[in-house]
């Protein structure tokens, strides 16, 4: 396309700005999208996959669908590496302790990656844009308990026998304590 801008005294312009449009594979516009969800967290607290995405990339009568996929090797979560869940209307999935104690380790480092398409009035769905964020787990604090094998009670200071206390301990990381 070529523009050239005339002003109200009839004075033609001596530089034409020349445009050049590129067609998309679809009719619907490509949504922008941008990851929030935190770069670590502990393995305990779960983890929220969320992203924002910028209201002037949809047009009216659009609607958002978004698929989570953990494309790390290996990875245990979300069907595993390479699966997706169908596309959905919401753009946040809630990954709970549940769904990460015992399958992720302390320390892995898992990538996740969020498509996100639009699907106007008319049905047409736009071409998916992919977007990655990396996450670390961190192995949560051990929880410290003591139980006192001992007589209770008033024990008076001659007392031979000495008081024992065992340490026990769990890591909500581990489901096996071990």
């Amino acid at each position: 396309i070529t523009l050239s801008v005339t002003n109200f005294l009839g004075k033609e312009s001596d530089k034409a700005a020349e445009f050049r449009i590129q067609k998309l594979t679809s009719e619907t516009p490509l949504p922008t999208v941008r990851i929030s969800t935190p770069s670590s967290t502990t393995i305990g607290a779960g983890v929220t996959l969320s992203a924002s995405v910028d209201t002037s990339s949809v047009c009216p009568g659009e609607k958002g669908e978004y698929q989570w996929r953990c494309v790390s090797a290996e990875c245990p979560l979300l069907g595993g590496p390479g699966a997706g869940e169908a596309y959905v209307s919401s753009v946040v999935k809630e990954l709970t302790p549940s769904d990460l104690v015992g399958r992720v380790g302390p320390g892995a480092e898992l990538e996740f990656e969020l498509s996100a398409r639009m699907r106007g009035a008319d049905e047409k769905v736009s071409d998916a844009v992919n977007v990655r964020q990396s996450i670390k787990f961190n192995g949560d604090s051990v929880v410290a308990g003591f139980t006192r094998e001992s007589p209770s009670g008033d024990i008076s200071k001659g007392r031979e026998d000495a008081l024992v206390f065992h340490a026990t301990g769990s890591d909500p990381s581990d489901p096996s304590n071990s």
